[in-house]
């Protein structure tokens, strides 16, 4: 997915399929959010709602990854599946998003129950 620049950016159907992938990418992140959120200390379910308020999508997903991880919070089969459909919308992070950067390691070390 690239991001255009108001004016520079694609026209017509590339346009197009850019504002379908951002609604899809913006459907995935609201849905874990509102399903994940409630499992998240405050402090995150604040982060991820401020990340869906601004359309900050890497932040946002490295963010929730981060905690899923690090606090070993247990996640639905169709919940990564989710997180994998919006990482895959998204395309590959870089090190300021260090759990998108490693995605492999990131979506291995998920807890996901049943």
């Amino acid at each position: 997915m690239t991001y255009p620049v108001p004016g520079y950016g694609p026209s017509g159907e590339a346009r197009a399929t850019y504002r379908a992938e951002i609604n899809q990418l913006h459907e995935l992140c609201t849905g874990l959010v509102d399903t994940i959120g409630p499992r998240l200390p405050e402090p995150d379910r604040h982060r991820l709602r401020t990340g869906l308020d601004v359309g900050e999508w890497m932040p946002l997903l490295d963010d929730l990854c981060a905690a899923l991880v690090q606090d070993r919070i247990p996640v639905t089969a169709g919940e990564r599946d989710q997180l994998v459909a919006a990482l895959d919308l998204l395309g590959a992070g870089d090190d300021t998003v260090p759990h998108l950067a490693d995605r492999d390691t990131t979506l291995a070390a998920l807890v996901v129950a049943g």
